[in-house]
């Protein structure tokens, strides 16, 4: 019995081995040759799907409906930029502008006062756009005043109301008014934003 018990001990010793050294090749052979092939062939797939993707992003942007879209939403933004970004040879337009509600809201002894830069976006150098300064003052009723305001601030290209401030008089019915309003134009060294191609 002990002859047959050492047999089976060998058996299984020599069975557990050669699993344990099969198993031990296997893990290597993983580690050393499958893994690496897996993370070549991933990067190759993802790197297949970008290069799939451009090349469908290229043959689209060749198709004349899709180039005349893209040229709509470009006219579209640059619309939109013109709305809040003015040429710097159109500040007097500007000003004109708000003379003309000035007077449509009948305002009295409206002036018009350019300041310079009161802000730090003309500063920045790496920007193309930059800001100018009107300070308005004017004589006028607190209804006229709102009026007033609520004309600069619905009216196109945009403005800012930086300030605003009413001061009751002593006499009559008409109060004084000062408004700092400030806008975006385009810095007069740079290629104009709005007209950008």
């Amino acid at each position: 019995m002990k002859i047959k018990n050492k047999i089976i001990g060998k058996y299984f010793i020599t069975v557990g081995a050669v699993w344990g050294l099969w198993l031990l090749g296997m893990a290597l052979i993983y580690l050393l040759v499958i893994q690496p092939q897996q993370r070549t062939l991933a990067e190759v797939q993802k790197n297949f799907a970008v290069s799939n993707e451009q090349y469908s992003l290229a043959q689209t942007a060749q198709r004349e409906d899709t180039q005349r879209r893209m040229a709509e939403k470009l006219e579209g933004v640059k619309e939109l930029v013109r709305t809040f970004v003015i040429n710097p040879t159109e500040s007097s337009q500007l000003t004109f502008r708000i003379s003309q509600l000035a007077g449509q809201c009948r305002l009295g002894n409206f002036t018009a006062k350019v300041k310079e830069s009161a802000g730090t976006l003309n500063e920045q150098e790496n920007l193309k756009i930059g800001e100018g300064w009107v300070e308005l003052t004017f004589s006028s009723t607190f209804n006229q005043f709102a009026v007033f305001l609520n004309s600069l601030e619905t009216d196109r290209p945009v403005v800012f109301v930086e300030s605003a401030a009413i001061k009751r008089s002593d006499s009559g019915s008409l109060h004084d008014a000062r408004v700092l309003i400030s806008y975006l134009m385009d810095k007069p060294d740079s290629k104009p934003f709005a007209q950008a191609p």
